[in-house]
């Protein structure tokens, strides 16, 4: 790439962001003149809306004090319709359960249907659900 222009770089590295462009430009690997790309319309789509959260997740000191959780999609779908698998990792004992849905509406009722099981059977409700801050998991229930 060291014949490409900085403006065509841009777009055929897949819109990174200004500062990745310059790190190359630094290292050789990119020449011509560096123009900022706050014009493009693709790198203004794909930027990050939610700022990665840098404080240090809590560790876990007791079972079921912080569960890691997470939803995945099932390819292609199931005899039964079956298409998400929502994931429940206990983050100190590793105790893991999954719960199948044909929706995403499920997950909620399933994480409270989890937490409710668990207070009832060791007496203990989670402190914190750890999550990708997906949708799915944007509730004031849970």
């Amino acid at each position: 790439m060291t014949n490409t222009e900085v403006k065509d770089s841009h777009t055929i590295l897949g819109h990174p962001s200004d500062s990745y462009l310059k790190h190359l430009f630094k290292e050789g690997k990119i020449k011509g003149k560096l123009k900022p790309s706050k014009g493009c319309q693709i790198y203004q789509k794909a930027k990050i809306q939610n700022r990665p959260q840098n404080r240090a997740l809590p560790s876990s000191t007791t079972a079921f004090h912080c569960l890691n959780m997470d939803t995945l999609e099932i390819t292609p779908d199931t005899q039964q319709d079956i298409k998400y698998v929502l994931v429940i990792v206990d983050d100190y004992s590793r105790y893991n359960c999954i719960y199948l849905m044909t929706s995403k509406i499920q997950v909620q009722g399933n994480i409270m249907a989890f937490v409710n099981e668990m207070f009832n059977k060791v007496n203990v409700r989670p402190a914190f659900l750890h999550t990708d801050r997906g949708g799915e998991f944007d509730s004031t229930l849970l």
